[in-house]
C-alpha cells in the first residue's frame, strides 16, 4: 500500500488522488504540432484547405507550435505576419491541444467581446466538433449553465474563456496558464486608464510562473498605434531562412527581394539575397522545396533564455496554391496611389505596420507642379475616364470641384467653381444645378457628364436634404464627413428627423458617412510623392495649369496632429491651419468618395479597358452624327460647320475658348438655261410633236434630302428648310429625264 492509497477510501478521494497525480506528473512530451497533425481536422467552411491538419503544408509553423508545447521552456511567442500563412489555424490547434491534452485555464483575447463570440462560434466550435479528443471533453451547449457557451468552454482539468480587449473586468477576473491574443493591433491602447489588454493579462500569468505561455498572433496595422511591433522588437526577431536553389546559401522571402514588372504579374519572382548570387527564384519550381528545408534564424544572436521569441512571416511564404506571387504582384499594382489598398498591401502582404505620411504637402510645390501640366481648366486629359463632383455648402456660397479619374489611381482636377449667394436662395441652387449639368469634351470626341455628385449636408441639412431629395439618387447624394479618424471610407446611413417634441424618427432618406480622415491621408500621401518629369505616376494628383495659388493652399489647409483627449490620453485628429479656407480640400474629398461609390479603386484592367472602349464608341457616335448633320447643311447650301455643342447641350469650354467666325452661307445659283438645239434634218418619218418647255421647279437649286423630299426635324441652331420642299425624283421622272445617279441612288 502506498502513502496516498487511504485517501481513495473516502467519497471524492479518487478525484483528489487523480488531481495530485496529474500535478506531479511531467508535462506531455508530445509537441502541439505532432498531436495536431494526427488529431485535428479542418472544416471546409473555415479553412483554405479542409481535411486533416498538416504542418507539412506550413512547415514554418512547427517551431512556433513547439514553443507552445508544455515541454518547451519558451514562455512568450510573438508572430507578426501577413495573411494566408495559416497562423490562425495554428492558434486554434494550440487551444484544442490545451483542451484534449494539457489542461489548465486558457484565455482567448479578441479585440472586442463581440469578436470573441464570433471567433468562438465560427472558428473554435466547428473545430472542436471535428476533433474527437476535444469534443468528448466539452459538454453539449444547453444554455448558460451547461459549461459550454460562446464565452466559456469547460472541460475536466481546465477551461477556455473567450473575451474582448475592451472589457477590463473580464481581463482581470482569473489567473491563466495559456493565453492567445488574436489581432492585438486592433486592441485599445489604453483600457480605462489601466494600460492595454496585453499588459493586464500578463499580470494574470504570473500565478503559473514559467509554466505559463502566451501567443500573440497579429497582422499589423498603423505603426503609430501598433502593439505587435513593440512586442516583436522585444523578442529575438527571427526570419525563416531557406537554402537558395542556385547557390545553396540562406535566403528569405520579403518585399525587398520581390521582383515583378508592372502590368505583368505572371512574371513575379524572388531573387536570392546573397550578393554573389541574386538569381531568380520561381514559385512553381522552387518554393515548396525551399519551405520544407527552411529554419528560423534570430537576428539577435546569443539572446537571453528568457527573451521572447518573435517571428516575422510575410505573405510571400504562403504555401503554393494559397496566395500566389502573381496575385500579390497584381495587388501591388492595383494599390499604387490608393491609400486603403496600399495600407492593405503593406499590412496583409508585407506583414509590416503602415506608416502614414502625415506631413503637410508644400502648397508652393503643388502650384509649381500645376503650372507644368499640359491642360487648362475645363479641358479633359485623355487619361480621364469618368467625372465626379464634390459640393461644399456654406452660408454665403456653394463651391463645386469636378475631378476626373483614370488608371493607376490617378486623378485630375477639371475645374473648381465658387458660386456666391445666400444658401437659402433657390436661385443659388438653380445655378449649382446648371454647373453640375455641364459636359466636358474628351479627346476621343465623346462628351463626359458628371457621373456622381456628393453634396455636403453637414451644417445645412434642412436645406440640403430637401434639394437632394428632388434629384436622381443615382446621380446626386448627400454626404457627411465622420469625425472618427479611422472611420470607413464609405458607410450608408439613414436621415434621423427630430420632431418638435424632441422625438427622433429614422426616415428612408439615404446619405453617406465618409471617412474623411482616410481620404485626407490618401490625398496627402499622393501629393507628397516625388513626381518624375513627363511621366504619369501611379496615384498622381494633377491640377490644371491655370489653377490659382489660393486653391493649392486650400487643398492642404489641414494638418494631422496629436492632441490630448479625455483623461489625458493622446489622440490624433485633423485640425485647420489658422484661418485658411478649406473648401477645396472638402470638395476634393467628397468627389473622391463619389469615385469610390462608382467602384473606381476596385476596377480591374478589364474594367478600365471597357471604360476606354465606351469612350471611343461614344466619340465615334458623335462624329457620325456631326458628319450627318454637316452633310444635311451642305445639301441646303449652308457651309457652316457643325460642332459638338450643336448636338450636346451644356458643354463647358476653357476660358477664352472661341470657335472661328462662320463664313456666310453660299447661295447656289440657278443653272443656266440649256442652249437651243438645231432643227433636225427632215426625214420621211414625220417628227414627233415638240415637247412643251420644261419649267425648273422651285427647289431644284437645293439638292433634295436622301429620303426623297421628306424633311428631317429642324436641327439645333440650323434653320429649317422651306415648307414647300418638293420631290425632285418625281419631277425628273415625270419630265422624262430618266434616272439621275447623283439624286436617285439610296
Amino acid at each position: 500500500m502506498n502513502a496516498i492509497a487511504p485517501f481513495a477510501q473516502f467519497d471524492g478521494g479518487r478525484l483528489i488522488v487523480e488531481a495530485w497525480t496529474k500535478g506531479i506528473a511531467p508535462p506531455p512530451r508530445e509537441l502541439v504540432w505532432e498531436w495536431a497533425d494526427h488529431n485535428v481536422k479542418l472544416p471546409k467552411m473555415s479553412a483554405a484547405e479542409g481535411g486533416d491538419y498538416d504542418t507539412g503544408r506550413t512547415p514554418y509553423l512547427r517551431e512556433i507550435l513547439t514553443n507552445l508545447s508544455p515541454s518547451s521552456p519558451v514562455m512568450s511567442t510573438i508572430l507578426m505576419k501577413g495573411s494566408q500563412i495559416g497562423a490562425s489555424q495554428a492558434g486554434l490547434a494550440f487551444l484544442l491541444y490545451v483542451i484534449a491534452v494539457a489542461g489548465g485555464p486558457a484565455l482567448v483575447v479578441a479585440p472586442t467581446i463581440a469578436m470573441a463570440e464570433l471567433y468562438s462560434k465560427s472558428r473554435l466550435d466547428p473545430l472542436i466538433a471535428e476533433c474527437k479528443e476535444a469534443a468528448e471533453k466539452i459538454p453539449p451547449n444547453r444554455g448558460k449553465n451547461s459549461g459550454n457557451t460562446l464565452r466559456m468552454k469547460t472541460f475536466p482539468g481546465g477551461m477556455v474563456r473567450l473575451t474582448g480587449a475592451n472589457s477590463a473586468n473580464a481581463l482581470k477576473s482569473m489567473p491563466v496558464q495559456w493565453v492567445l491574443y488574436e489581432e492585438p493591433d486592433e486592441f485599445k491602447r489604453d483600457l480605462e486608464g489601466q494600460g492595454n489588454a496585453i499588459e493586464m493579462v500578463r499580470r494574470r500569468l504570473t500565478t503559473y510562473g514559467r509554466r505559463a505561455k502566451e501567443f500573440a498572433n497579429c497582422t499589423p496595422g498603423l505603426k503609430s498605434q501598433s502593439l505587435i511591433l513593440p512586442l516583436f522588437l522585444t523578442g529575438d526577431q527571427r526570419e525563416y531562412t531557406m537554402p537558395c536553389p542556385h547557390c545553396g546559401k540562406g535566403t528569405v522571402f520579403n518585399k525587398e527581394l520581390f521582383r515583378h514588372e508592372r502590368g505583368k504579374p505572371a512574371g513575379a519572382h524572388m531573387v536570392c539575397m546573397q550578393e554573389d548570387c541574386g538569381k531568380p527564384i520561381i514559385e512553381a519550381r522552387d518554393k515548396e522545396a525551399m519551405l520544407n528545408a527552411g529554419v528560423w534564424i534570430p537576428k539577435i544572436k546569443d539572446a537571453p533564455q528568457n527573451m521572447p521569441r518573435s517571428y516575422y512571416l510575410p505573405a510571400f511564404y504562403s504555401p503554393v496554391g494559397w496566395e500566389s506571387w502573381e496575385a500579390i504582384a497584381l495587388k501591388i499594382d492595383q494599390a499604387e496611389g490608393n491609400y486603403e489598398n496600399s495600407k492593405t498591401v503593406w499590412n496583409q502582404i508585407f506583414g509590416l505596420p503602415w506608416t502614414d505620411t502625415t506631413d503637410r504637402p508644400d502648397p508652393d510645390e503643388i502650384h509649381r507642379r500645376a503650372i507644368a501640366t499640359s491642360y487648362r481648366s475645363r479641358e479633359l486629359p485623355a487619361e480621364v475616364l469618368f467625372l465626379t463632383a464634390g459640393v461644399d455648402v456654406g452660408g454665403t456660397h456653394i463651391e463645386i470641384s469636378i475631378w476626373g479619374w483614370g488608371r493607376d489611381n490617378r486623378r485630375y482636377l477639371i475645374e473648381h467653381v465658387r458660386l456666391p449667394g445666400k444658401v437659402t436662395d433657390p436661385a443659388l441652387w438653380a445655378e449649382a444645378e446648371i454647373v453640375l449639368q455641364r459636359g466636358y469634351l474628351h479627346p476621343t470626341g465623346a462628351v463626359l457628364k458628371i457621373r456622381r455628385v456628393g453634396v455636403d449636408r453637414g451644417k445645412w441639412p434642412d436645406i440640403v436634404v430637401p434639394w437632394v431629395r428632388k434629384q436622381d439618387p443615382d446621380w446626386i447624394v448627400a454626404v457627411w464627413g465622420s469625425r472618427k479618424i479611422d472611420a470607413p471610407l464609405l458607410k450608408d446611413a439613414r436621415w434621423i428627423l427630430k420632431t418638435d417634441d424632441g422625438q427622433k424618427h429614422q426616415t428612408e432618406f439615404l446619405y453617406w458617412m465618409l471617412g474623411v480622415g482616410l481620404l485626407k491621408l490618401e490625398l496627402y500621401n499622393n501629393l507628397n510623392k516625388p513626381r518624375a518629369p513627363g511621366q504619369a505616376d501611379p496615384g498622381g494628383v494633377y491640377l490644371p495649369n491655370d489653377v490659382g495659388m489660393d486653391y493649392c493652399t486650400q487643398l492642404v489647409s489641414e494638418e494631422y496632429v496629436t492632441v490630448p483627449g479625455k483623461g489625458g490620453v493622446m489622440k490624433t485628429s485633423w485640425e485647420r491651419i489658422g484661418s485658411t479656407r478649406a473648401e477645396a480640400l472638402d470638395c476634393a474629398n467628397y468627389a473622391r468618395a463619389m469615385a469610390e461609390l462608382v467602384g473606381w479603386s476596385h476596377w480591374t484592367g478589364a474594367d478600365f479597358d471597357a471604360a476606354e472602349a465606351t469612350l471611343r464608341a461614344e466619340g465615334e457616335k458623335l462624329r457620325r452624327e456631326i458628319a450627318r448633320r454637316q452633310a444635311a447643311r451642305l445639301a441646303r447650301g449652308d457651309t457652316r460647320p457643325v460642332y459638338p455643342e450643336d448636338i450636346v447641350t451644356d458643354i463647358a469650354f476653357p476660358a477664352g475658348f472661341a470657335r472661328p467666325e462662320p463664313e456666310p452661307a453660299i447661295e447656289v445659283p440657278a443653272p443656266a438655261p440649256a442652249p437651243a438645239r438645231a432643227a433636225p434634218t427632215p426625214v420621211a418619218v414625220a417628227p414627233p410633236a415638240a415637247p412643251s418647255s420644261i419649267r425648273i421647279p422651285r427647289g431644284l437649286t437645293n439638292p433634295p434630302t436622301p429620303e426623297g423630299g421628306i424633311e428631317r426635324p429642324v436641327e439645333v441652331g440650323v434653320p429649317g428648310r422651306s415648307p414647300d420642299q418638293v420631290d425632285f425624283r418625281a419631277l425628273m421622272r415625270g419630265a422624262g429625264l430618266g434616272r439621275s445617279r447623283s439624286h436617285d441612288e439610296d
